[in-house]
Formats: structure tokens, sequence, C-alpha cells
């Protein structure tokens, strides 16, 4: 399966998505610090910076989570009419153009009452409009296998109409409880190391030795925002800053995933943090593609 990522960030989605067997063909990412970690990643990727520039090509899937700082709950709620997360506008304009079988979309829940709930009501009808059916569930990334609280909306749509719904199907798998509203409904035991799975090639562990409890102190955040990656992690009785690889871990992704640029250069921990605080969750995402690569083949 082949895949376009837009607003692609470091690349947390794809890091997921290739471990489920999906191949990314194509990136769409502005910011210039996440465009040299893509590019140290996957050099033999296209990229592009703008998603604007994106107006021909074929892929099977299409997915990213565009800006949400709009929709936060510690933005400016402005909706899909301010400037970041009016970009919803591009994803679908692109859907529509190529045409792919599915579709993956992450948000923050807070996109659920701007607006009065209307703006994920227009997301939905715009995917209705492009003639995909549309299945969406909150997904908490403390239940799969990392030690932070963030909630995260995923929206999945596809041409197959009962595909969405078995994507997303209610399972208890692999450490994954989710109730029947979509939202997880027990407490997985967390542990940081089960995070950072194929993060080390050395055998050791990242945390060897360190007792750490379930407890992350976000500052200027909640789980439902991206400040959280910013915060303090509470270990035995001492509080401290979490450290940049820390932050890297909590999102599943290997040790010093944005530590270098493309030639090689040490990015500052202050973009290191905005790239975390910013990403996918990789064993979520890893989560969805295998799932929604299975029910692709079913329904071939």
């Amino acid at each position: 399966m082949e895949a376009i990522s837009l607003f692609a960030g470091v690349g947390g989605f794809e890091l997921g998505f290739e471990r489920a067997g999906i191949e990314t063909i194509l990136q769409a990412e502005q910011d210039e610090k996440c465009q040299h970690v893509l590019e140290r990643h996957w050099p033999e990727v296209e990229r592009v910076t703008d998603v604007r520039d994106i107006t021909t090509g074929t892929a099977d899937l299409i997915y990213g989570g565009f800006p949400c700082q709009d929709v936060s709950v510690a933005g400016r709620r402005e909706g899909l009419g301010g400037e970041r997360s009016s970009l919803w506008a591009e994803f679908a304009r692109i859907a529509g153009t190529i045409r792919p079988r599915w579709c993956v979309i992450e948000t923050v829940p807070g996109i659920l009452t701007t607006s009065g709930g209307r703006d994920f009501g227009c997301i939905l009808h715009d995917l209705d409009e492009l003639g995909y059916g549309v299945a969406w569930a909150t997904l908490d990334a403390q239940f799969f296998g990392v030690p932070q609280q963030r909630r995260r909306i995923f929206i999945v749509a596809s041409d197959h109409g009962p595909g969405p719904a078995a994507v997303l199907a209610l399972a208890d798998r692999g450490g994954v409880h989710l109730a029947a509203s979509g939202t997880q409904r027990e407490r997985s035991p967390l542990a940081l190391e089960a995070g950072a799975r194929n993060a080390r090639t050395d055998g050791g562990s990242p945390w060897d030795g360190a007792y750490v409890t379930t407890t992350l102190q976000p500052v200027g955040g909640g789980a439902d925002d991206n400040d959280a990656q910013g915060g303090h992690l509470i270990v035995g009785t001492g509080v401290r800053r979490l450290m940049p690889v820390e932050s890297e871990r909590l999102m599943g992704w290997p040790d010093d995933w944005t530590r270098w640029d493309v030639h090689g250069n040490e990015i500052a921990d202050s973009h290191r943090y905005r790239m975390c605080g910013n990403g996918v969750v990789a064993p979520v995402a890893e989560w969805i593609g295998h799932r929604l690569v299975r029910v692709d083949k079913l329904l071939a």
C-alpha cells in the first residue's frame, strides 16, 4: 500500500505505518527543522514544502494531522476558520483530486466542541461529499505502550462501505482496551521501556534501574494539548523536567530521532520538544496501520 503524508512533522505517522507495511511515497511539511529530520530518515522519499503544491498523483492512502492550534482547548478556539486549522480544506482538496481508497486523519478532541461542534461536522460532511464512509474514535496513547496520557481523535474514511468501522472496531487486543464509546475503559500497565520498542539495538533497556510512576505532570497543557511533552516526569520521589530523548520515547520514537538534522548538526532542545509535542505517537499509528492493511486486503 502506497501513501501520501500531509503535515508530516518528523514522521511519527510514517514510523507507525511503516511498521505496518505501508510505504510513504510523498511527504508534505513546511517547517524547515522538521524537513531536515524527514530527509535524514527518509532520504529517498519525495517531499514538498507546501500542501498546496500537491495537485496530482496517485496513492492508496492519504494521512496526516492538519494543524490543530485553532481547535485545541489550549488555543484561541477559532476553529476551522483559523489561520492554521483552515488547512483541513487542503486535505479535503487533495483527497478529492487523488481519490485514494483510504484517508486517516488525526486531530485533538477539541475539534468536537469548536463552533458548537460544527467544525467536526464539516470534516464529516466533506468526507461524505467525496463519497467516503467514515468512522472515528478517541484513542489514548497510554493504552498503546507509552507512559503518557494523550488523547487524539482518529478519523478513518474509505470508499469501501464497512471498511472504516472495521478498522476502528472495538477490540481488546495487545493491551488496548476500547469501550463502547470508542474510548479506553481500562488502564493498562505503563512502562517507558515498552513505549520505546525498537528504539534500542544494543539489547539494553532505556530505563535500566529507573522506577517510574504512572504520573506525568504537563506544563501549560493537559492530556489533550501538545504542551504535555514539555512536562515533568515523576521518578520515585524526584520531580524533574523531561529530557528530549525521554519525550521521544513517550512518542514511541527511536532514541535521538529528532537530535540531528540531515547535515549531522544537533537540533536545539526547544525545537525537539516542539517536534514531539506536535507529533503522532507511533504505536497508535502502527495499531491503526495493521488493521487498515488487514481490512483493505479482506475487502479487495
